[in-house]
């Protein structure tokens, strides 16, 4: 019986290839990124001597607004013991009479 699919027509023939050129050019592009370097240009501020800081006021409130206090919590501790109802348990005994 003769073969139906043309084998020079498969889309899957050279996948393999194709993933692992893929993997070559995402790996180079990675390293490159990794090793890029730019060059750090230095910038110097001229600072004057004479510059002071005299004409800055400082910002204080003049009127603080303290929060509100929490108001205090009280500890009324209740006893959990007397509020439980204990029911007695009742185990059923049963007897076993002897096989004979």
């Amino acid at each position: 019986m003769e073969a139906k699919k043309n084998p020079s027509k498969d889309l899957h023939r050279m996948s393999g290839m194709f993933f692992q050129i893929g993997l070559g050019v995402s790996l180079l592009i990675l390293i490159t990124a990794f090793e890029w370097r730019t060059e750090v240009k230095k910038v110097s501020i001229g600072v004057r001597e004479e510059l002071s800081m005299d004409w800055i006021a400082p910002i204080l409130p003049t009127n603080p607004i303290e929060p509100p206090l929490p108001s205090p919590i009280k500890n009324e501790l209740k006893p959990i013991i007397n509020s439980i109802p204990i029911m007695p348990v009742v185990l059923a005994t049963t007897e076993i009479d002897p096989v004979n």
